[in-house]
């Protein structure tokens, strides 16, 4: 990984913050991603794995795992007509628990497919097969905030207090859509020249909670993350 990034010389436009309606690069927020169907997903429900669903869009996969979890996985993949890298997370239904199937990946797409924002990765297709969900996003070239942070052990002030800057714009960005990320850590922060948030997990609506005062009762994030209160249980 490159641990000399350019963040210090990146150029930083505000108007996200100081103008909730656009995006900072000032375009208006869009209420659905040009790049998707009617009902916001392309569906191979004849395919039984993830490279013909891609190769049909112009992808090829890169076989070397990027990162893997319980029942999902993320690999490179190139674009054929301009050989730009991206990255395609897996998901297999299969093994994933019926209420994440029914319930929780559904909210995750809605949620994903509108996000449009310079520090937050963004999706560019999802493909359904008979067995998997497959995220095609754009990929960060200098992996997360922890392992940068492990290989040079500490930020500089000045890469510090942009990324928070970077962060803090995102962060807005996603409170005015009413979503709350519920699951912000090193891990889920990726860098390429800028910061960028990544997996934004299934939200509760932040108007509806802040309106009629309802606390979230689901449990959301990362055990080495949580609250002590949290993990106990606690209200």
């Amino acid at each position: 990984m490159n641990n000399s990034l350019s963040l210090t010389n990146a150029k930083h436009d505000p108007k996200g913050l100081k103008n909730p309606k656009v995006t900072t690069q000032g375009q208006q927020l869009p209420t659905k991603s040009k790049l998707y169907s009617s009902n916001g997903t392309k569906n191979y429900s004849t395919s039984t794995d993830a490279q013909q669903p891609l190769l049909q869009l112009g992808f090829r996969i890169n076989e070397k795992l990027i990162g893997t979890g319980s029942y999902a996985k993320v690999k490179r993949c190139i674009r054929e007509i301009d050989n730009k890298e991206f990255a395609v997370k897996i998901i297999d239904r299969d093994k994933a628990p019926s209420d994440f199937v029914t319930k929780f990946l559904p909210r995750e797409l809605d949620i994903i497919r509108i996000l449009d924002h310079p520090n937050i990765i963004k999706v560019q297709h999802i493909l359904e097969t008979k067995s998997l969900t497959l995220i095609v996003m754009e990929y960060a070239s200098n992996g997360d905030l922890l392992d940068y942070i492990n290989k040079t052990t500490r930020l500089q002030e000045s890469v510090a207090r942009r990324m928070f800057r970077e962060l803090c714009d995102a962060i807005y960005y996603i409170h005015f859509r009413n979503i709350c990320h519920r699951d912000l850590k090193c891990e889920n922060l990726l860098l390429d020249n800028h910061l960028r948030i990544i997996d934004p997990p299934p939200s509760d609506n932040k108007k509806n909670m802040i309106e009629k005062k309802i606390l979230s009762r689901t449990f959301c994030g990362s055990a080495a993350y949580a609250a002590p209160e949290i993990l106990r249980g606690q209200e």
